[in-house]
């Protein structure tokens, strides 16, 4: 059951990763020069990365 709560999770995470990827993607189309968007794009994925990595050494 844990497996299965873990699993879920992970592909909770990745259908977030990609929402969070393809509305920042357009948000980026409209405003190309914005670091601001770019930085937080950034910081997305970071923590993204990260919860992943706990979730696999699980």
């Amino acid at each position: 059951m844990k497996k299965d709560i873990l699993k879920l999770a992970r592909d909770e995470l990745l259908k977030l990763d990609q929402t969070v990827r393809d509305c920042s993607d357009r948000f980026m189309e409209l405003t190309p020069l914005d670091l601001e968007t770019a930085r937080l794009r950034a910081a997305i994925m970071e923590a993204n990365a990260k919860i992943r990595a706990v979730l696999d050494a699980k």
